[in-house]
């Protein structure tokens, strides 16, 4: 039995039938979930960190087709962002091994977030996570199908939100979010758009009037898909980080410029499970 094998035996003793009922209904449609809590799953990868295993653990797990378990995926995302190294660069190649496992919004912004390590090497890690947004129209098999780069673009949109919303980074990071690729993803996927509209609300709280400024821009341009600037705005103002005056005024300012109504079978729209 390899170190994987022992950990997916271990998470499936800590599994529990409501906890696995009470989280499917937020992760509809994701399959091979054993309904472990997030504190086991945490509590198993500081374990594989402190053990002095964490490399021979992503041996084993980062060959193709083995984190086919979902909790499993987020223990290795886990162990990948705690991972201790001298080499930041060797780091990041580890991460983009780890991508093909992200298959949903959990385990995509479980790792993003976790990976703490990028806030202090951020102008080092800046072109990876460039290039996880950029991902669509990157292969043959995304120049068409933008939405088959859903999940590299929103994990560097996420790795954007949690560790660039710094003053110093903001125009490049709004350069990279007004690019064609991301905006391609959230205008054909329902996760994609919800991405950048969190992504923009985060970075809103550094600059309001600036993002209100960027975003307007992006319609009248009709560079971004009504129903991703609707989101936007809708994070914002669903947000305790803007004032009541922001909020309203953020209102006054995009209700004549985005439909009232946006069409029911747009590709971004919230899926049916």
């Amino acid at each position: 039995m390899d170190l994987l094998d022992a950990l997916t035996l271990r998470l499936s003793a800590a599994a529990h039938p409501s906890y696995f009922a009470t989280v499917g209904a937020q992760l509809p449609g994701v399959e091979n979930r054993l309904g472990v809590p997030m504190g086991v799953v945490r509590s198993a990868a500081k374990e594989i960190l402190r053990s002095g295993s964490a490399e021979d653990f992503l041996e084993e797990a980062l060959r193709p087709g083995r984190l086919v378990v979902h909790e499993t995926a987020l223990v290795a995302g886990l162990v990948v962002c705690g991972l201790p190294t001298r080499d930041f660069g060797a780091k990041l190649e580890i991460a983009e091994r780890f991508l093909p496992a992200v298959t949903n919004w959990a385990i995509c912004d479980t790792f993003a977030t976790g990976f703490h390590e990028v806030r202090s090497h951020r102008e080092e890690a800046f072109d990876f996570v460039a290039s996880l947004c950029r991902r669509a129209g990157e292969t043959p098999d995304t120049i068409n199908a933008p939405e088959r780069a859903l999940w590299p673009t929103r994990v560097g949109l996420v790795l954007v939100l949690a560790h660039y919303a710094h003053a110093d980074w903001l125009d490049r990071v709004r350069d990279l979010m007004a690019d064609e690729r991301p905006l391609a993803v959230a205008r054909t996927t329902y996760y994609g758009s919800m991405g950048w509209a969190w992504c923009h609300q985060v970075l809103s709280v550094v600059d309001p009037a600036g993002a209100a400024d960027f975003l307007e821009a992006l319609v009248r341009s009709e560079k971004i898909d009504p129903l991703t600037a609707r989101r936007a705005v809708r994070k914002i103002r669903e947000s305790y980080r803007a004032s009541a005056e922001e909020k309203e005024a953020l209102l006054a300012r995009f209700r004549p410029l985005l439909p009232a109504r946006v069409d029911k079978n747009a590709p971004n729209r919230k899926p049916d499970f």
